[in-house]
C-alpha cells in the first residue's frame, strides 16, 4: 500500500516537474514575464476568493 502511495505521490508531481523543467530552460526573464501578469493575478484572486467560500461551506 506505501509503494502505492508513493507512486501516486511521484505522478500528481509530474506537472509540477514539468513546470520546473520548462522554467529553467526558457530562462528566468520568460518565466518571470509569464508568471507575473494580469491574467494569472485574475486566476490567483478567484482561487482564492474559490478557497474562502467553498471551504467553510464544507
Amino acid at each position: 500500500m506505501t509503494l502505492a502511495a508513493a507512486i501516486v505521490s511521484l505522478i500528481a508531481l509530474l506537472p509540477l516537474a514539468f513546470i520546473v523543467w520548462v522554467g529553467i530552460h526558457t530562462g528566468w526573464d520568460t518565466v518571470v514575464a509569464l508568471i507575473f501578469r494580469p491574467r494569472v493575478g485574475a486566476l490567483l484572486v478567484n482561487t482564492i476568493l474559490l478557497v474562502v467560500l467553498a471551504v467553510p461551506i464544507a
